[in-house]
């Protein structure tokens, strides 16, 4: 941000605090001047039109914005919007109606994509960005998660920090990241998400949603950033980053009712919140928004699958997301084997769903050695030596299996020494060390 967004920044930050909101939006309306295509600023210019008794004008300000939202495609934006609006004036009919209509427009400009069946090889995400380095030290991540069914009012006292608004905000030139709960609506499906969604804005630092917490709701960001971590095998770990038009909370929806992973705002962060009621009502209604959700529900489970991993957590975020696109899922049927003993293999198993039992032949009888389950591997030895299968993999029940290959896994060993060494451990304590699979791990320099 340049010097003079700063020195005004610092302006409105004092009269902010000293509740002097006509100074606040003169310092909106001059950060405005010099960006004009950054709407965020426009929506706390409303909001300083608010404090000062000015409604009919801050109506108007968040009308034309939610307007100019819709216009360029930034669905969810225009949505949060409109909320706003109706949050100031409940019996307001032109902003909903508005967005419905420019839906119906763009509908018929670009006939609505269908739902595709479920990819055998998982596409890397285009949407997430991972993390590289730690969040600031500076955000406030003691802060307390919110009570389960809580949703804050939009019309909070204005946040302070306007260099987090610029960096969280959204590039209207750019054209925007598609949203599948919302960019292909029908009119009428718009119209029933305007109804059931409830605005909800959180302050950088804060969390959303602890790990184990009670929580079925869905929560679609239409301006800032969060970052998602969950607990792995060696403590926390990061999965990583979403910002506008992405959601998250689609764990507890589909399983149990409870957040599988921790989500804090990195900056001021404004949500659109369905509960699971809500979600199921629109799905009941518009079974195609079910299906989105199951596409996007898959590949979250495999981020935390790896994430949680004993081995593939040990990757960092970024190498994470390759080895997810190495993936290809396969589908097992109860009774099928996937590795039988004596046969050559050169692939490596993690369980995506469902349990796989773990034989080996003793005369005209096959011995149970172990059960596995959701989230463990097996066939590793094979990946990286490609030598004869010591036992045999069955499917107990239906099962998901993700696999990788030798020709996949190698690079990313040799990237990654201490994967590599934990690989190898792995591999003894599952009673596979053997003289000759320890020289071929050494032999490929991965220890």
């Amino acid at each position: 941000m340049t010097n003079e967004k700063q020195k005004i920044g610092q302006k409105i930050t004092d009269a902010v605090r000293k509740g002097k909101w006509a100074k606040a939006l003169e310092g909106y309306e001059q950060l405005i001047k010099l960006s004009p295509r950054e709407l965020t600023l426009s929506i706390r210019k409303a909001e300083c039109l608010e404090k000062l008794g000015r409604t009919d004008d801050a109506l108007n300000e968040l009308r034309r914005v939610s307007q100019e939202y819709m216009k360029r495609g930034f669905t969810v934006q225009a949505i949060s919007i409109a909320k706003r609006v109706l949050t100031l004036d409940p019996g307001d009919t032109v902003a909903n109606q508005t967005i419905v209509e420019l839906q119906q427009e763009k509908v018929a400009r670009a006939p609505m994509r269908g739902i595709t069946p479920t990819p055998d090889k998982l596409p890397e995400s285009t949407a997430r960005r991972v993390i590289t380095t730690e969040p600031s030290s500076s955000a406030r991540s003691d802060a307390a998660p919110p009570q389960q069914g809580s949703s804050a009012s939009p019309n909070v006292d204005i946040e302070l920090d306007v260099e987090g608004l610029l960096e969280g905000g959204v590039d209207i030139d750019r054209p925007p990241e598609r949203t599948p709960f919302f960019d292909d609506l029908r009119p009428d499906e718009m119209a029933t998400v305007l109804k059931l969604c409830a605005p909800r804005r959180v302050s950088a630092g804060q969390w959303i949603c602890r790990e184990n917490d009670v929580g079925d709701s869905i929560c679609v960001i239409a301006h800032g950033q969060v970052e998602i971590s969950c607990t792995g095998s060696e403590g926390p770990v990061t999965i990583g980053q979403l910002g506008p038009g992405e959601f998250f909370g689609e764990f507890g929806f589909f399983i149990d009712r409870k957040r599988h992973a921790s989500v804090r705002a990195l900056i001021e962060t404004e949500l659109l919140e369905l509960s699971r009621d809500d979600i199921q009502k629109l799905i009941d209604e518009h079974a195609r928004v079910g299906d989105v959700l199951q596409l996007f529900f898959i590949e979250r489970v495999v981020d935390m699958l790896l994430a949680r991993s004993r081995f593939f957590g040990l990757f960092t975020p970024t190498e994470r997301g390759l080895i997810k696109s190495k993936l290809v899922r396969e589908k097992v049927k109860d009774g099928d084997f996937m590795i039988r003993e004596g046969e050559r293999g050169d692939t490596m198993y993690l369980i995506q769903s469902g349990h796989v039992v773990v034989t080996t032949k003793k005369g005209d009888f096959q011995v149970e050695l172990a059960r596995l389950n959701p989230g463990e591997f097996f066939g590793e030895i094979g990946a990286l030596t490609g030598q004869l299968r010591t036992a045999s993999c069955r499917a107990k029940g239906d099962v998901e299996i993700l696999a990788l290959g030798k020709a996949d896994l190698h690079p990313l060993l040799q990237r990654n020494r201490s994967a590599a060494d934990v690989l190898r451990r792995i591999a003894d304590e599952h009673g596979k060390g053997k003289a000759d699979t320890l020289f071929e791990i050494d032999r490929w320099g991965m220890v």
